[in-house]
């Protein structure tokens, strides 16, 4: 769910991960070099 950014903006996409991607989504941060957040139960508590 979401849009990556346009004209320069910045944007967020969000991916429902089941267990069974962790290990996938691991290999993709790996990959990458990077690290990808949980998002917290209580999507406010971003604000």
């Amino acid at each position: 769910i979401g849009r990556g950014g346009r004209f320069g903006r910045k944007g967020v996409a969000i991916n429902f991960v089941t267990t069974e991607d962790k290990r996938t989504m691991n290999d993709i941060e790996q990959f990458y070099n990077t690290h990808i957040d949980e998002m917290p139960m209580n999507v406010a508590d971003l604000i």
